[in-house]
């Protein structure tokens, strides 16, 4: 009776061992498949945080990019605008230091073009006619004076100032103003000519030059401007009130400096205003040799 009971002890407690056995493999079953779910949550999680942080730098780059293409293409607009109003080396000296120095120039041609009755002109025109035929004008010039290194200065109303020999000196100045003002005056004599053949409205323009020492600098802080000073500039603008449509009207000083190389016409002296009694020349073209 005894041992049937032991026996049957041995069987209980066989099978809790067993069972004990069982309970400790599910469970490090268990564990297992979670730590592996863990690992794979953590390497799933890794991979997508690597790959949103691979695309945010990605973005980031793309916005650096653009925001740097944008400041680049500002900065070449910006350039293009200050060259468009001061000339290159000026220009050159204002991004680089801030400031540009007024600079003295003993010997610059300047070069004064206006047209000829255009109060009584421009009463017959409405503003936008007006402005539209002068640009035409001016752009012709514009071109021309590229051509010849020459700087613009400004449009005053109806006038256009230009000087030769700035913003780097050049001793052939009162040449090459001259050369310009040929070219400029016998391209508006083509212009005029088709226009007119056209029933289009032309304008006439007096051409006044002189050669002399000027001071040239930059004036204004939010809108610069490239300009000249000096008695110079005054005797050309005389020299374009004393002188005829389609002509071009110099002094004695730029006619010594010329003579020779242009045939010009003799005026005798004239009486300018505030400067008195001063030769004047036509000039009427290069000799060829």
């Amino acid at each position: 009776m005894l041992s049937e009971i032991y026996e049957k002890q041995d069987d209980t407690k066989k099978a809790f061992s067993y069972f004990k056995q069982y309970i400790a493999l599910r469970d490090n079953l268990v564990n297992t498949e979670t730590t592996r779910t863990i690992h794979e949550i953590k390497y799933r999680y890794e991979v997508e945080k690597k790959e949103k942080e691979a695309e945010i730098n990605r973005l980031k780059h793309i916005e650096l990019k653009n925001a740097l293409d944008a400041l680049t293409e500002a900065k070449k607009q910006s350039d293009e605008l200050l060259l468009n109003i001061l000339p290159d080396d000026v220009a050159e000296e204002l991004k680089t230091k801030g400031s540009v120095k007024a600079r003295y120039f003993e010997q610059a041609a300047v070069i004064f073009i206006d047209v000829k009755d255009f109060t009584r002109l421009s009463e017959h025109l409405s503003p936008q006619e007006l402005v539209s035929i002068i640009d035409v004008y001016f752009s012709l010039f514009d071109s021309v004076i590229g051509e010849y290194a020459i700087e613009k200065i400004k449009t005053i109303g109806d006038a256009y100032l230009c000087a030769a020999g700035l913003p780097v000196s050049d001793p052939n100045s009162a040449f090459v103003a001259v050369r310009a003002s040929l070219h400029i005056r016998d391209m508006i004599a083509r212009l005029n000519k088709m226009r007119r053949e056209n029933g289009l409205l032309t304008f006439e323009f007096r051409f006044g030059l002189h050669v002399g020492p000027i001071i040239a600098g930059v004036v204004g802080r939010k809108k610069f401007e490239y300009d000249i000073w000096g008695d110079t500039v005054n005797t050309a603008a005389r020299m374009e009130q004393n002188s005829e449509e389609g002509r071009i009207n110099i002094s004695g000083q730029t006619y010594e400096l010329i003579k020779g190389s242009f045939e010009c016409t003799p005026r005798g002296r004239i009486d300018a205003k505030n400067k008195g009694l001063m030769d004047m020349y036509f000039v009427e073209r290069e000799i060829t040799k």
